[in-house]
């Protein structure tokens, strides 16, 4: 057996990684790991979000959440636990468990979930933790109205968990507009401009994510939080960059690279290739991605309306789920979120929707007419972030869209525009396809070799085509 670190996309979590901690079951003698993909109901120890809140009164019991919180706060009695699990807020990697002291004060216990995508203890942990910085920032500064953190990560029991202070109000909808009245849209708008003004006026540095030293105090903008993992080194998260352009370069490359290896969208890797190679040059060449020493800002990598809170006239009572934010330039981190328009995901179009011109004449009658110039040149992130990962790449009007934002001309078909990504990366191109047809060859021969042997399969037929279009491993 050969042991090896895994990387994979958080799209295509393998099944072997987590089987004996971070040794993989399974590993050619290149060290490239393909996956069974047996299927979230066959991954050993992940469960889905019902299974996970029939057992959480069984998890509930090892976490001690009122002692805990009692500590936290000293002095003061917490209510005892009376919950629903099955009505419990959460999304697909936390569950919110709320916490009632005598006096009235109400927090939420944040706990992570186990599911099929979750990872190694220690990366999930630089996640939250992640999260209690930036949220402690916000709180120094008045950046925004975010809920405070009440302790620090408690990892004794079956889950991970943290308190923190509960924002009233609910999530608004996807998209924000629907079912309430205009005028209740229109102040959440209002409110929106407000608070993004105020976030404008606390810069930093560096593209990458919001870090704090325990030690001193200090906050610095360092390596980004995500779940494509390339370093093997702790913390084995990438970055800091001076542009953004430097850090899509470094997801582009990542991409291409697990594409040029068989790991992702191993059916349609000739397409796959060119979109990517021509997304890498396109995204890089955006002359607002390649401003260095700029202003930077925390934004919140949550596009739908779920991270917004609102009372019941609309007003914004706080913006939650901070997990994974980013520090990004300025046309990113004031680039409208997608859920203020739905139809771009449908047209394709880059339009301006009533609800994105609406926040820019908000932005006009506050004084910052330069906020409101973020809705347009906001336009490609909102186009990078449903691309670049998933398949959303496959919809040549979602591809074409991303062109005409950075102000490339576009053809009108998707056959004429991989035509000419041809022509463009004939040489990289031609030396791929002569590699993907040698492992072809190589491959068809060992299994014939298999085949006419001993009959028995070897370790690496017996794990598939890498169904899940992941873990490459180094």
């Amino acid at each position: 057996m050969v042991n090896a670190v895994v990387i994979t996309r958080s799209q295509s979590i393998c099944s072997f990684l987590y089987a004996n901690g971070n040794q993989c079951q399974v590993a050619r003698v290149d060290n490239t790991s393909y996956c069974a993909d047996p299927g979230p109901q066959n991954l050993p120890g992940f469960e889905g979000r019902s299974v996970f809140l029939a057992q959480l009164p069984a998890i509930l019991d090892t976490l001690c959440l009122i002692e805990h919180a009692e500590l936290a706060r000293p002095g003061n009695h917490a209510k005892p636990l009376t919950i629903d699990a099955a009505t419990l807020p959460g999304g697909m990697w936390n569950v919110h468990v709320p916490i009632e002291f005598s006096d009235g004060v109400k927090w939420i216990a944040r706990i992570r979930r186990k599911t099929v995508r979750a990872w190694p203890a220690l990366v999930e942990r630089h996640f939250m933790q992640g999260e209690i910085d930036l949220l402690r920032w916000i709180a120094e500064t008045g950046a925004a109205p975010a809920p405070k953190v009440m302790s620090s990560i408690f990892t004794h029991g079956a889950a991970d968990f943290y308190f923190m202070e509960l924002i009233p109000g609910s999530s608004c909808a996807d998209p924000i507009w629907k079912g309430v009245p205009r005028e209740q849209t229109s102040r959440t708008l209002l409110d929106y401009a407000k608070i993004n003004i105020e976030r404008s006026k606390h810069p930093l540095r560096l593209t990458g994510a919001l870090h704090r030293d325990k030690d001193s105090g200090t906050y610095t903008v360092g390596p980004l939080y995500t779940r494509d993992i390339t370093n093997i080194s702790p913390p084995q998260f990438p970055g800091p960059w001076k542009t953004v352009a430097l850090k899509y370069k470094w997801q582009f490359d990542y991409l291409l690279d697990t594409i040029r290896a068989g790991q992702l969208y191993s059916r349609q890797r000739k397409k796959a290739f060119l979109v990517h190679r021509w997304m890498k040059d396109a995204v890089m060449a955006y002359p607002p991605y390649n401003v260095e020493d700029e202003d930077t800002f925390p934004l919140n990598n949550d596009s739908n309306g779920g991270h917004i809170m609102v009372d019941a006239r609309g007003g914004i009572t706080g913006l939650i789920d901070w997990e994974g934010a980013s520090v990004g330039p300025k046309c990113e981190a004031f680039a409208i979120p997608q859920a203020f328009e739905e139809r771009l995901f449908f047209d394709g179009s880059n339009e301006l929707s009533w609800a994105e011109l609406e926040l820019a004449d908000a932005y006009k009658s506050l004084g910052r007419p330069d906020l409101a110039e973020c809705i347009t040149l906001g336009k490609p992130y909102q186009w990078i972030s449903i691309l670049i990962y998933g398949g959303s790449w496959h919809q040549y009007k979602w591809v074409k869209a991303l062109g005409v934002s950075v102000g490339y001309e576009m053809e009108d078909n998707e056959k004429d525009f991989l035509s000419r990504q041809r022509k463009t990366y004939k040489a990289e191109f031609r030396a791929l396809k002569k590699m993907w047809a040698e492992e072809e060859a190589v491959k068809a021969q060992t299994e014939q070799g298999v085949t006419e042997g001993t009959g028995a399969k070897a370790d690496v037929s017996d794990i598939g085509d890498s169904r899940c279009e992941g873990g490459m491993a180094v």
